[in-house]
């Protein structure tokens, strides 16, 4: 049987694209690779597409996938809810007096069960490390500012990620306890920042609403930053706002030992794929 021209061209080009991600696969197969999102991508309604990428690297490449979520967007509308004051932020981190801490239990619960949930559906095995006996993030009382019931990280318990069953996905919620069993509320990029360190993973990758870091003219962003370029950046004020704390944040992880961070918009279809899999990559990756 004779294969037409288009039919042929068609399976090299499918070759070239394994040949060009074969090396990845075997690069990153058993290791480590953490995600974060938080609770604006969530309610943008593409959580089943992110999910579905997880468990696809997961259960066909073989990466150790991680899962870290927030969920500031959901507590704000339970707070509104229930007719509270809207929770103030300082220095980024939102103010936690004690009557907000079942709140967060309570939305943190909900979202990370409905993660858990979407996992087994698309055939993969998770584990929610949520609430007071199940999280992994040991931490103490921030005292830097009047914060109430917000912790800062003192270690991360890998031991009960790496006791999973093989085929598990971890999913982590961004909330931590003391040595008394106190709940604390935690930034969720310092939590994936954390995680990230402790498991010496390959890749931290930032799930955003933007494609990458901009470089100041129109659309275009960086496809590669070292982390000496961050603090220029930051310096010369081409990157400002929410996105200072998330480069910062980076560029300490990586001087810990991880060796790439990637900020990647979350919203568009297979980008977690593509960022690992293919050699251009679809975001900002960040390097030492």
């Amino acid at each position: 049987m004779k294969i037409a021209k288009a039919q042929r061209s068609e399976i090299k080009l499918k070759i070239q694209g394994l040949l060009e991600t074969l090396p990845n696969i075997q690069k990153f197969s058993n290791r480590y690779v953490v995600i974060k999102y938080g609770g604006s991508i969530i309610e943008d309604g593409v959580e089943d597409n992110i999910i579905s990428q997880v468990v696809f690297l997961k259960k066909y490449i073989g990466i150790n996938m991680i899962i870290v979520h927030g969920g500031g967007r959901q507590v704000d509308e339970e707070i509104k809810k229930r007719g509270l004051a809207p929770s103030k932020k300082i220095d980024g981190k939102r103010y936690t007096p004690k009557n907000i801490l079942p709140i967060l239990d309570k939305c943190f619960g909900q979202l990370n069960s409905n993660i858990v949930l979407k996992i087994r559906k698309m055939g993969c095995e998770a584990a929610g490390l949520h609430s007071r006996t199940k999280t992994i993030v040991k931490v103490k009382k921030d005292t830097s500012l009047e914060l109430g019931y917000v912790g800062i990280i003192t270690s991360i318990d890998t031991d009960r990620i790496k006791q999973l069953p093989q085929g598990c996905i971890p999913v982590i919620s961004s909330l931590g306890v003391d040595k008394n069993g106190q709940l604390y509320n935690v930034n969720a990029d310092d939590v994936a920042s954390a995680v990230s360190v402790a498991l010496k993973a390959a890749k931290f990758i930032v799930l955003t609403d933007v494609k990458g870091i901009k470089t100041g003219h129109g659309e275009e962003i960086f496809s590669t930053l070292t982390i000496n370029d961050v603090e220029k950046l930051i310096k010369k004020g081409i990157v400002a706002g929410g996105m200072i704390p998330k480069l910062r944040a980076s560029v300490e992880v990586i001087k810990k030992g991880v060796e790439k961070v990637h900020i990647i918009k979350g919203t568009d279809e297979n980008s977690i794929i593509e960022e690992i899999l293919s050699t251009e990559g679809v975001g900002t990756q960040i390097i030492k």
